[in-house]
């Protein structure tokens, strides 16, 4: 069992004066750019990690029809981020991907547990008609099992655009999120009296699921590759009855077709 993070060692403490330094690695020294994806009333902006931080003070957080309708979504392994490795975003900003991998790990002893670079997880990420659809490929580079726990942290607080940069005095009504099998719907009634809505669908369903984190307890086999699907809905759920891990690629196809029809138009 791995510590919690307030118990983690960041420094492991030499044994004599002579002795080697060892620095716990647990940070990324890539700069911090934002990363925007694009497609009809819907865009989305994240950190080079894919991650969206409510109380960054930023505009994170994916947008429909001028409303954020995820403002917290954050990724981490043991209650640790993951050490970033790269970022990309397609120069159309139709899609993104980012490498990340495990920082040191430290039991209750203050031992180290688990060494950085053990795990690889890959995180691909598109828009598609009022969806985000995410895949995480994670991968155990060791010879041994790794047992882990990754989590995800998430929360919509349904600011519009211009709220976001300036907070309004009133605002409307949050409702409890309402939690499903595989998933949480997280609702708000605006001043409006419109209802807006956002859909998490996790595939396969989380270990542990409360009304803002969807735990996933995984079992590793070495270099093998584990396939996490989550998807994002706003203000409305798919109806066509595939689970995440067949929409994602179908969803894929038919943005690619869609890019490459307006492409071919642009060039008449």
């Amino acid at each position: 069992m791995l510590d919690a993070p307030e118990g983690r060692l960041s420094l492991v403490p030499d044994a004599t004066p002579a002795a080697p330094i060892v620095i716990a690695a647990s940070h990324s020294l890539r700069l911090t750019q934002p990363r925007t994806l694009k497609h009809g009333d819907t865009f989305a902006v994240f950190d080079q990690h894919g991650d969206a931080i409510a109380d960054s003070g930023g505009s994170d957080g994916i947008f429909h029809c001028d409303t954020r309708h995820l403002s917290h979504f954050h990724l981490t392994i043991y209650g640790w981020r993951p050490v970033l490795l790269s970022s990309v975003l397609r120069d159309d900003n139709a899609a993104f991907s980012c490498d990340l991998t495990n920082p040191d790990l430290f039991d209750t002893q203050g031992q180290l547990a688990m060494p950085h670079d053990v795990i690889h997880i890959r995180r691909s990420r598109f828009l598609w008609e009022g969806t985000c659809y995410e895949r995480l490929a994670v991968r155990n580079f060791d010879d041994t099992p790794r047992r882990i726990s990754l989590e995800l942290a998430f929360a919509a607080d349904f600011a519009t655009c211009s709220r976001c940069a300036a907070p309004r005095a009133h605002r409307g009504r949050s409702h409890p999120p309402v939690l499903t099998e595989s998933g949480a719907r997280l609702a708000y009634t605006g001043l409006d009296d419109c209802e807006r809505t956002t859909h998490l669908t996790f595939d396969p369903a989380p270990t542990r699921l409360r009304d803002d984190l969807a735990v996933f307890e995984l079992e590793l086999i070495p270099q093998k590759t584990h396939l996490l699907y989550v998807e994002v809905c706003c203000d409305q759920l798919r109806h066509d009855g595939r689970r995440p891990r067949g929409a994602f690629p179908s969803a894929l196809r038919a943005s690619r077709r869609a890019l490459r029809g307006l492409s071919a138009g642009a060039q008449r």
